[in-house]
């Protein structure tokens, strides 16, 4: 079966790269584009050797690094709709199934990440006729989303002083709770960092705690694909490749504070959580001004690195009450942008912050020209109040047997 006439769009335009006007302190990562109207029309359908109807379409956005579809009125019924890249260089990835009437059962959804720059839609079904969905909305990422494709234009390297976490395998339990995140909001794609949070009485609940300047309400939570895993392959080797990664695609936002609150949401991620990712423990107590701790993100949305630092005395910013913030002075590592939302780690390996930002470098200078290097964190303790309805949670039966398959980190 030969593949279906692909529909162009035109090239990004200077003004189409420049329309999403993204919150500070993104890393922004796409640019909505509207999906043409025509384009379902000019599918086509075909036989299966088993006799089910099968419908075919393919889209193309000239020089986007991977795209997204975002689904309306979707309700395939006992049909099933995939995504796969046009191109062929990614063999036995797909993206989907998408069935009934979707990721959160309301015919309303973005499908994941598929890598290249042209996408094939399937859709099959024992019944065939009209096609129960809409695509309204493409998203094009542009950069920063295929580390480890071997384009030369598909990532943006982490600067050369943050440290791979990959060399540091004590810390690798709690790296695993890590995610990077691709997430969709005002006419564009952003990334971020998160990490995957215990409840007191070890639930097994996918809560996802990150920073509220990257999400912050539900239509941007629904949108959220964590890649889990994400690091060098070993200490100072290659990154792995995105497209092998175990995901998650969908949320549900369930709570959260601003800056003036301390910068953090709390979600709800969907489904069952690969087996590899862990549960990192928390504590609501204050951390000591000179207390060690321990950052772990994904700069620039590259594969994941460590900072090693210390609180240090305040360092008032306008929009940052000092008392729902620490400041972090780093000995060893920086944070950049697609760092906000991960997770501060004490010398117990406990949760204690999330990142919120940092200081802005001189023209003409980067992250690791900064003497002393620092952050601003939310604190746990300020976040505590909102948060512990949720991870309070008493154990169930059905979440211990969830349990059996993720590792868990310590709780106090």
């Amino acid at each position: 079966m030969g593949r279906p006439a692909e529909r162009w769009l035109a090239p990004l335009s200077t003004a189409e790269r420049n329309q999403a006007e993204l919150r500070a302190g993104l890393t922004r990562a796409s640019v909505h584009r509207a999906a043409p109207g025509d384009w379902l029309a000019q599918g086509q359908w075909s036989r299966t050797a088993d006799g089910k109807a099968l419908y075919r379409a393919a889209l193309r956005s000239p020089e986007a690094l991977g795209l997204r579809l975002h689904f309306r009125n979707f309700n395939a019924g006992e049909g099933r709709v995939w995504m796969y890249p046009a191109d062929g260089a990614t063999e036995g990835y797909f993206a989907g199934p998408y069935t009934a009437r979707g990721v959160f059962g309301d015919g309303e959804f973005w499908s994941e990440f598929v890598e290249g720059e042209s996408v094939v839609l399937e859709y099959e079904t024992s019944r065939g006729g009209k096609l129960p969905f809409e695509v309204d909305v493409v998203s094009h990422v542009f950069h920063e989303v295929l580390p480890g494709t071997g384009k030369a234009s598909a990532r943006r390297e982490a600067l050369s002083c943050n440290k791979d976490v990959t060399c540091h395998p004590e810390w690798a339990e709690r790296a695993r709770s890590v995610g990077r995140y691709l997430f969709e909001t005002n006419g564009g794609g952003a990334l971020c960092s998160g990490s995957v949070v215990n409840t007191r009485n070890s639930s097994g609940i996918p809560y996802f705690l990150t920073a509220d300047h990257c999400v912050n309400n539900a239509a941007e939570a629904r949108s959220v694909q964590v890649f889990w895993g994400y690091t060098a392959v070993s200490c100072g080797g290659a990154p792995k490749n995105l497209r092998q990664l175990p995901t998650t695609l969908g949320a549900t936002y369930l709570t959260g504070g601003g800056l003036e609150q301390g910068d953090f949401t709390l979600l709800r991620l969907n489904g069952t959580l690969p087996d590899t990712v862990t549960f990192s423990g928390w504590t609501p107590d204050e951390h000591p001004v000179g207390g060690d701790v321990t950052g772990i993100h994904h700069p620039g949305g590259d594969f994941q690195r460590i900072s090693f630092g210390a609180r240090g005395d305040a360092i008032p910013v306008r929009g940052r009450p000092e008392g729902v913030y620490y400041t972090i002075n780093w000995r060893e590592g920086v944070t950049e942008g697609g760092s906000s939302g991960s997770p501060l780690f004490n010398a117990d390996g406990l949760i204690v912050g999330m990142l919120s930002g940092g200081p802005k470098p001189p023209a003409g200078k980067t992250e690791c020209d900064l003497n002393p290097a620092f952050d601003w964190y939310g604190r746990f303790s300020t976040a505590y109040p909102s948060l512990q309805a949720f991870l309070e949670e008493r154990t169930t039966g059905g979440a211990l047997r969830r349990l059996r398959r993720h590792r868990v980190a310590a709780q106090r």
